[in-house]
């Protein structure tokens, strides 16, 4: 392709890559363009006809929840409009026991906004469970923990600490105590398997919980007790993109479109262009050169950004070491998608038909 120059080039078209794009042109007035060696952009936000023809299954990120896009809402108001567009089945998560064929539905907040019908549910199996459900729920959707959820997942860093933050942190703590989780030091280093167990005395709760867990996060991890509050507490808000999650990448897509930005498809960069130690382009697979008038932004792995973008030539050696140590293998993943004329109907049914509507079935 013939040589192009833009004030930001973005290596990769995933989700991250869209998104920071979008904000670079309207808040940066900056020129994008994107590369990606696939023939389409959207990364995890894939939804393929990989079943059968005419089934479409996403074949990567499936759950959506309200926390995913808030920012994203705000600044682009045409956004939902264009396709990111999230609903809820009646029930948002729920486990079959095999021993003897009973079930608990976690209802979607759409659904069961108080969280009543699944407290009752919860009762069937342990009625102190059901009461302290209903006490975190409360609690996680009260403007106080809210506030103090956003800012973890959507501030700078610098931000986290600053003596207003912390002072918002500190201001939850009672109400906290009051809701009976009490954050002592113990459940603060606990791992989220010990968390569960601490606040939860019923297996088919605390399995839920931890179905939720195992998507994104290893059990055992240690020192997580803080986040395990409103892990628990989002499993209400589990939901999907309708018309599949590849329509969020589309309603990003037709908004970089209509800014402006650049796509490059079937597009593999070879190298990132160093010179006196600053990043000021790309070479791509075919020799063209791409020029970075303000910045290169790579949404690769570590390791293929530092040793195949950049070169070990460039990076310190504890830079070297620390990529090197981390773990790129540690998951074991089994991923199909069916094509089925209707829903399948559940032994469990017997015990609560609602079963048959769930979303995310443990």
């Amino acid at each position: 392709m013939p040589d192009e120059a833009f004030d930001a080039v973005i290596i990769g078209g995933g989700t991250k890559a869209l998104f920071l794009a979008m904000y670079l042109i309207k808040y940066g007035g900056m020129s994008v363009g994107i590369f990606e060696s696939r023939h389409e952009v959207g990364g995890c936000l894939a939804t393929e006809e990989t079943s059968a023809p005419g089934f479409r299954g996403n074949t990567h990120a499936t759950i959506i929840t309200p926390l995913y896009y808030p920012p994203l809402y705000r600044d682009f108001p045409e956004f939902w409009e264009y396709g990111a567009q999230s609903d809820q089945y009646l029930v948002a998560e729920g486990a079959v026991f095999r021993n003897n064929n009973t079930c608990l539905t976690i209802y979607s907040e759409k659904h069961d906004p108080t969280q009543e019908r699944t407290a009752a549910e919860i009762a069937r199996f342990s009625p102190r469970d059901a009461e302290k459900w209903l006490k975190l729920w409360n609690l996680m959707k009260s403007d106080e923990a809210q506030l103090v959820v956003l800012e973890a997942l959507f501030t700078p860093a610098e931000m986290r600490t600053s003596p207003e933050a912390l002072e918002r942190q500190v201001a939850l703590y009672p109400k906290i105590v009051e809701a009976g989780f009490e954050p002592d030091s113990l459940v603060l280093s606990a791992s989220y398997l010990r968390w569960v167990k601490e606040f939860f005395e019923s297996k088919e709760l605390q399995y839920c919980i931890m179905r939720f867990v195992l998507t994104q996060r290893h059990v055992n991890e240690t020192g997580v007790g803080q986040e395990m509050f409103s892990f628990a507490a989002s499993i209400p808000t589990i939901g999907f993109a309708r018309g599949g999650t590849h329509q969020i990448a589309h309603a990003a897509h037709q908004i970089l479109v209509q800014s402006g930005c650049k796509f490059f498809t079937h597009c593999h960069v070879d190298k990132v262009i160093i010179e006196n130690g600053t990043a000021t382009g790309i070479r791509l697979a075919d020799g063209s050169r791409i020029t970075a008038r303000k910045l290169v932004v790579s949404t690769l792995n570590p390791a293929q950004l530092c040793f195949d973008l950049i070169g070990r030539e460039h990076l310190d050696d504890r830079t070297v070491r620390r990529v090197e140590a981390l773990e790129s293998s540690f998951l074991c993943l089994m991923w199909y998608s069916y094509a089925l004329h209707e829903a399948p109907k559940y032994a469990a049914a017997a015990f609560n038909p609602d079963i048959n509507e769930t979303f995310w079935l443990g």
